[in-house]
């Protein structure tokens, strides 16, 4: 039993890292925030709900909404204190743990943007590759998932 709890738990983990590392996309997921919120306004004003009742439902749908984007929201405040702080510019190194390849890289700036930040990662057989990294998972420590675990058991 505990066996399957570890693995439950890696794969777990496994997930939210390759999650948490996807570029944040940012239009979508806020136009269909803003269109749930106005949409079920809209539709509880129709169905004669009243003041109170609209009220009520677009309060529900902000709250769906903003489980919705945390993730884009999040990024984007994140952009904003890259961009406020400066703790590092383009051309500059930074060592970050980038889950799309499942490891820790020393990787050069390239731009910032609002949500993503983009860097250049140098390959050891001389293949440079961009790698589009989410603002939020830039001011993380590079610890890779996992390593807590094994310095537990070491």
């Amino acid at each position: 039993m505990t066996g399957q709890r570890k693995d439950l738990g890696r794969t777990r983990r496994e997930r939210r890292a390759r999650v948490s590392g996807m570029p944040a996309h940012v239009a979508l997921p806020l136009t269909v925030a803003v269109g749930l919120v106005l949409g079920s306004s809209v539709a509880a004003d129709w169905l004669g709900l009243g003041t109170g009742g609209v009220a009520a439902v677009a309060l529900v749908a902000a709250v769906v909404a903003a489980v919705i984007t945390h993730r884009t929201v999040g990024s984007l405040a994140a952009g904003a204190g890259i961009l406020l702080a400066q703790p590092y510019q383009p051309g500059e190194q930074v060592h970050v743990y980038v889950p799309s390849l499942g490891r820790t890289v020393d990787a050069e700036v390239v731009r910032i943007g609002a949500a993503n930040t983009t860097l250049l990662v140098r390959h050891p057989d001389n293949t440079d590759g961009l790698v589009v990294v989410p603002n939020n998972r830039m001011l993380r420590p590079p610890v890779e998932p996992g390593s807590a675990e094994k310095s537990k058991q070491a």
